[in-house]
């Protein structure tokens, strides 16, 4: 049992070195938890869940790749968007074509998680 219920206490509980961390995305604080070395795999739950969904299968996932959960915005450490999240709010946060903060692409899987 960890011994904090903080999301850094948290996350200090998983094995694979996992740190929670902020960066600010297109005017919002967003919140994510990350461990594990090697190429990069981003874990988003869907509304209205945090990181912690993940916390189950985030060691096995380390020990093979750098793990980052992120809590969506709005959701557990993250802050809210100043504008809504209606659809036509929302369009207007896409990143342009071209945009240099887009990142590389390459081969990917869908994966559905169950409970």
């Amino acid at each position: 049992m960890p011994s904090s219920t903080s999301d850094a206490g948290l996350a200090r509980s998983l094995e694979g070195g996992f740190v929670g961390r902020h960066a600010e995305v297109g005017g919002v604080r967003l919140h994510y938890v990350e461990g594990g070395q090697g190429d990069p795999l981003v874990l988003l739950g869907g509304w209205p869940q945090t990181w912690w969904e993940f916390h189950k299968i985030m060691p096995g996932l380390a020990e093979h790749r750098r793990v980052i959960a992120v809590d969506l915005r709005g959701m557990g450490g993250s802050g809210a968007p100043a504008g809504g999240y209606d659809k036509k709010t929302i369009g207007r946060r896409r990143p342009r074509a071209g945009a240099s903060s887009r990142p590389r692409q390459g081969g990917h899987r869908r994966a559905r998680h169950e409970r």
